[in-house]
C-alpha cells in the first residue's frame, strides 16, 4: 500500500496555486531549507528566523503521547541538532492549501533522508497538516500534527546502509 501511496503522490497534477496560497508554500520551502541549514550549521536559530513559529505554537507528532509547545520543541531540536550529521535531502510535496482569512491550512507529504552521527540513514515520512496566521511580518507557523508513513520501501528504511 505505501508504495501505491507513493506512487500516487508522486503522480498528483501540479496545481495552479494563487498568489496566496503560493505565498504560504513559499514561506514552508523557505523554513525547510533552514532547517537544513539549521543542521549543517549546528545553529537551530537559522531555522527559527525562517519559520517564524508563534510563542503559543501547538506541535502533535503521532509519537508523541502529547502535543509540544514551543520550549519543548526547542529542546527536541537541540537533540536534534546534536545527533545528525547531515541532511541528504528533504521535500514536501503540497496537496491543498485552504486560505480562510488570515489562516491557511497546509496538507502535505512530507519525507527527509538524513545521516546520523553513527553514519546511519534515517529515512523519515509523513503526512502533515499545518496551520499559518498572516501577521503584519509574513506567515507565522501555529499548529501542526503530523502523522508518520511507516512503511517504507526497503531501500528507504533506517539502518541501510
Amino acid at each position: 500500500f505505501s508504495l501505491f501511496f507513493l506512487v500516487f503522490i508522486t503522480m498528483l497534477p501540479a496545481k495552479n496555486w494563487t498568489p496566496e496560497q503560493q505565498e504560504v508554500l513559499d514561506h514552508i520551502q523557505g523554513w525547510w531549507d533552514a532547517w537544513e541549514q539549521s543542521v549543517a550549521e549546528r545553529n537551530h536559530d537559522i531555522w527559527i528566523k525562517a519559520c517564524r513559529p508563534d510563542p503559543e505554537i501547538l506541535w502533535w507528532w503521532d509519537g508523541d503521547g502529547l502535543p509540544q509547545d514551543l520550549d519543548a520543541y526547542m529542546r527536541l531540536r537541540k537533540w536534534t541538532l546534536e545527533t545528525k550529521a547531515r541532511v541528504v535531502y528533504s521535500d514536501f510535496r503540497p496537496i491543498d492549501v485552504k486560505i480562510h482569512g488570515d489562516t491557511a491550512i497546509v496538507a502535505v507529504y512530507a519525507h527527509s533522508g538524513m545521516i546520523d552521527t553513527n553514519g546511519q540513514r534515517i529515512v523519515l515520512q509523513d503526512k502533515r497538516l499545518s496551520v499559518f496566521r498572516k501577521t503584519e511580518t509574513g506567515w507565522t507557523f501555529i499548529a501542526e500534527m503530523a502523522v508518520g508513513v511507516e512503511d517504507a520501501p526497503g531501500w528507504m528504511k533506517s539502518g541501510n546502509k
